[in-house]
């Protein structure tokens, strides 16, 4: 998800209200405004990617994220 969108709606309130629709799940954020995630408040996200980023940056986010929620799922 980014925090801007290309129509100017958050990505932070679609990602929201996907996960009040589907449940907690991973979410990478990609964004050139990482200051706008990181404030101090909590929750912040788990996985976050400066624009620009590399190939490298995304694959190891993905492989991160599918781990940690294959072992909460496992803990459930």
């Amino acid at each position: 998800a980014d925090i801007q969108l290309a129509d100017n709606s958050s990505g932070i309130d679609a990602v929201n209200d996907l996960m009040g629709e589907l449940g907690i799940r991973p979410v990478i954020f990609i964004t050139a405004f990482p200051e706008r995630l990181l404030t101090g408040n909590k929750p912040e996200p788990a996985f976050l990617i400066s624009k620009p980023y590399t190939v490298d940056q995304v694959i190891s986010a993905v492989s991160q994220a599918m781990f940690f929620s294959s072992t909460e799922t496992l803990n459930s």
